[in-house]
């Protein structure tokens, strides 16, 4: 879990102080700038609500708990990767 914490950090550190790319969310003429404590946060989260899937699936009887979440995931991964989803420049 400490690697899917610090993955999402390193990449916002790399990309928003080292070269410039800032992380900002637009609406309308408000813009909010992105640190590396949110982008913790919601890798936490993320993290943590995986974890909690996992574990929910494991205590009531899905024998095959892991498999299900590790085939879901890697479609997850692969669909943002071929979308480039959440890369889109606007």
């Amino acid at each position: 879990m400490t690697l899917a914490v610090l993955a999402p950090v390193l990449v916002w550190l790399v990309a928003d102080p080292l070269l410039g790319h800032r992380l900002r969310n637009a609406d309308g003429e408000q813009t909010l700038d992105i640190g590396g404590v949110p982008v913790g946060v919601v890798a936490l989260l993320a993290s943590l609500s995986g974890w909690g899937l996992l574990a929910a699936l494991e205590r009531w009887g899905v024998r095959r708990a892991r498999a299900i979440l590790d085939r879901g995931g890697r479609r997850r991964t692969g669909h943002l990767v071929r979308s480039r989803g959440p890369l889109r420049r606007p």
